[in-house]
């Protein structure tokens, strides 16, 4: 189930993150992003997430060398799991969604994330 889940997740936020809210009257198109399910990237985004959600940020940030950051750990997190799997951008950004995920499902996570 949480697969499933997690595929959603990456395909509402891409699309969400296509969605900007201007105030612009232009006739400008926007482009919404979609996150292929595959394998691949489903393996990415659950290791993602597992990690995320089951270690802690300062842990997460030593063992990447990288500022202790959501934007940072997720990132490197997510570069590491595709690196792991083969993968390019495409699931590196499927396992960086991942792991907000699994940091936002964490109890220790402020409610300001």
């Amino acid at each position: 189930m949480r697969r499933l889940t997690g595929i959603a997740v990456i395909a509402l936020s891409l699309a969400a993150a296509g969605c900007g809210g201007s105030s612009s009257s232009s006739d400008e198109s926007t482009t919404t992003l979609a996150i292929p399910t595959t394998p691949q990237t489903e393996e990415v985004y659950e290791r993602a997430y597992s990690e995320c959600s089951s270690t802690d940020l300062q842990g997460l940030a030593t063992k990447y060398n990288v500022t202790k950051t959501v934007d940072a750990i997720s990132t490197a997190v997510g570069i590491g799991w595709s690196k792991r799997f083969g993968g390019g951008a495409v699931e590196a950004k499927a396992g960086q969604l991942g792991c907000r995920e699994g940091i936002k499902s964490r109890p220790d996570t402020p409610s300001s994330y």
